[in-house]
């Protein structure tokens, strides 16, 4: 397995966005859904093993990872803009760790 699965798992986390999407059921919907199911995809990257790198257990889960994980906080972002009830609620914690 090549880092084409990796790409297939980034991929895949941005699908039901785009079904949602062209069924015209709303940019909100598409993103909960899509930022679930980019959760959901996380639980399968104990899986991926990258066979033409120098480390094939490790490299490629770290690039998955990494990546999904971007991906689905991007599409955090966008909600939480667009919708209030997403963003998190002001206390101290939050403020240290914007301040981090």
């Amino acid at each position: 397995m090549d880092f084409r699965f990796v790409i297939a798992l980034w991929a895949a986390s941005l699908a039901p966005l785009a079904s949602f999407l062209a069924l015209r059921q709303g940019l909100d919907r598409g993103l909960i859904w899509s930022i679930r199911f980019g959760i959901a995809l996380l639980y399968l990257t104990p899986f991926v093993v990258t066979a033409d790198t120098f480390f094939p257990f490790i490299l490629g889960k770290a690039l998955a990872t990494r990546g999904l994980i971007e991906i689905i906080f991007g599409m955090w972002v966008v909600l939480a803009v667009r919708r209030a009830e997403y963003r998190p609620r002001g206390s101290w914690l939050v403020l240290a760790f914007a301040a981090f």
